[in-house]
């Protein structure tokens, strides 16, 4: 077994002091977000260097990076606004490996419109499980073709809120490239 740590959980001025304090706390496994690279979470490009930056400060210290975070509301009521998030998130699983991971976490999302953390009574409808579905659909497109996973991880407030819904999913997708995170 190895520990690892989510990045976001340290408070850093840069990149640097976030792997710092990882590594100074015996760690050699680090879950990504990119905002701790001064990036946006999803941003609509990763350039070259920004890549090779990051990949080369994980080297620097040891430190393995075991996924990324692609989350974004994956059912947010806004169809245009969850179209412009899922290609942001295509693009993040496209320079997942050239990051340095094959592993990308995902939020099912919530009807909420403000808080993809927030229950709403919509979640359970069945317009919101069939764009969830149309969401995963074109993000494990990508992955399939990059040879890249995605977690999504049971969220009490989620439209993807227990075992039986995760089971659900994994049984109708069908696809090697969908797991789901236990976080304990």
């Amino acid at each position: 077994m190895r520990l690892g740590i989510f990045a976001r959980t340290y408070v850093a001025p840069d990149l640097a002091g976030v792997l710092d304090a990882a590594a100074n706390h015996g760690l050699n496994a680090v879950h990504f977000n990119l905002r701790c690279a001064g990036l946006a979470a999803l941003p609509g490009e990763l350039d070259d260097t920004a890549r090779e930056s990051i990949r080369e400060a994980f080297r620097q210290r040891g430190l393995e990076m075991i996924g990324v975070s692609g989350t974004f509301n994956a059912i947010h009521p806004d169809a245009e606004k969850r179209r412009a998030d899922t290609e942001r998130a295509v693009t993040l699983i496209r320079t997942a490996r050239a990051l340095g991971t094959s592993f990308v976490s995902l939020c099912t999302g919530t009807r909420d419109a403000n808080d993809m953390w927030r229950a709403h009574l919509e979640n359970q409808s069945a317009a919101a499980w069939r764009d969830l579905r149309q969401t995963l659909d074109r993000l494990l497109e990508v992955a399939h073709q990059e040879n890249v996973l995605l977690g999504i991880e049971p969220e009490h407030a989620n439209v993807v809120n227990s075992a039986q819904a995760a089971r659900r999913l994994l049984d109708e997708v069908s696809s090697p490239n969908l797991r789901v995170i236990l976080d304990g």
